[in-house]
């Protein structure tokens, strides 16, 4: 994505200034000549489609990073509910508070509050 921006930076840099001073100026595009217009029409378009393929990059990572959170979120619950199981069936064992703190690595509060 990187080499994809300075790619585009790059090939911008290299537009033939007269034509983007043109058109940065206000002239209107009926006024360049042939040649011009369709050196601004290939530069556009290879603007575009070099923007098209950085936001789909970008599209992706994001669609990639929130799976991958939610992914996350899901196996942190899952703990969570093993933990309380755990808790539960050591707590109906009749197992004292202290080892059920020292195997879950939960505060005294949390396994009372279990």
């Amino acid at each position: 994505l990187y080499n994809m921006e300075n790619e585009k930076d790059a090939y911008r840099s290299k537009l033939e200034e007269q034509i983007f001073n043109k058109i940065c100026a206000g002239v209107e595009f009926e006024e360049l000549t042939l040649e011009e217009k369709q050196a601004y029409e290939e530069n556009l378009r290879y603007y575009r489609d070099i923007k098209n393929v950085i936001d789909t990059a970008r599209e992706e990572g994001y669609q990639e990073g929130y799976k991958e959170g939610y992914e996350e979120a899901a196996k942190e619950e899952g703990r969570k509910k093993a933990t309380l199981y755990h808790v539960r069936a050591m707590k109906a064992a009749g197992e004292p508070i202290e080892k059920i703190m020292r195997y879950t690595k939960l505060s005294k509060q949390e396994v009372e509050k279990m």
